[in-house]
């Protein structure tokens, strides 16, 4: 698996550099997964979710949209990284693995899940994704890993 912040990386080096590490694993009779980036906050989310908690916003959510993401915007960011990842895997037979999709609910991407009536924090910072974040993204992930998953593997119901 090859996962980078690529945002940090972009240029046009940076995907012959991809496809070529991609051939080389797929020389070695292997698969490598390319994981997309998931969404970045300017700021992180549970510093401003304990700022709302202790003071309260002035507006209707004032401040909460720092708390999830359009998919306009992740797009502004990423999706011409995303197409450039897209067509080096089709080339060398990766597997491009849209991670970014593991929190996205109702056309946006979310900072937190509600759990048991509670809001769960899936970010540790503005771009590393929480415990909670990482078990969404790992159950996200298995189909790609083992499209036939093993019961073991399989997510327990809630």
């Amino acid at each position: 698996m090859l996962a980078e912040h690529w945002r940090l990386y972009n240029k046009p080096s940076m995907f012959v550099e991809v496809e070529q590490f991609a051939l080389r694993v797929r020389g070695l009779g292997k698969t490598l997964f390319v994981i997309a980036d998931v969404p970045s906050y300017k700021n992180a989310p549970s510093d401003i979710a304990a700022r709302i908690r202790i003071i309260a916003p002035r507006r209707d959510h004032s401040g909460l949209g720092d708390l999830w993401q359009s998919e306009a915007e992740y797009n502004r960011v990423e999706a011409a990284i995303n197409r450039n990842l897209a067509d080096v895997c089709q080339k060398t037979g990766a597997v491009l693995v849209p991670l970014n999709m593991a929190f996205k609910e109702d056309g946006h991407y979310i900072a937190f899940a509600q759990e048991n009536g509670r809001l769960i924090p899936l970010y540790s910072d503005s771009h590393h994704v929480s415990p909670a974040g990482s078990l969404r993204a790992a159950h996200f992930l298995l189909p790609y890993v083992f499209p036939e998953k093993p019961s073991s593997l399989a997510k327990p119901d809630a």
